[in-house]
């Protein structure tokens, strides 16, 4: 039971995260499409990966605040991401 639960309570934050990204990066000027693209990238992305969505979302707005592109920002996350992964935490 206690699996159920952890896997509903994944599934909701999952949502949320996706619904409320586009709102802040709207926040940051940041239009409504190039936010969705963003993070339904970031999702497909990470489909499999340790890191998680809400982990991503926060770089990426983190970048995006400094650079104005979350275009820009969701690649760097993915490329710097990626790179931690093939090289392991030693």
């Amino acid at each position: 039971m206690n699996a159920i639960s952890a896997s509903m309570d994944a599934a909701i934050k999952r949502t949320d995260i996706m619904n409320n990204f586009p709102k802040v990066m709207s926040n940051m000027g940041i239009s409504a499409e190039a936010s969705q693209a963003a993070i339904t990238k970031m999702s497909d992305k990470l489909t499999g990966l340790p890191t998680s969505i809400d982990a991503a979302a926060s770089s990426v707005q983190r970048f995006t605040s400094k650079n104005n592109d979350v275009g820009k920002s969701t690649d760097m996350f993915l490329a710097l991401n990626n790179a931690l992964l093939a090289g392991g935490i030693h």
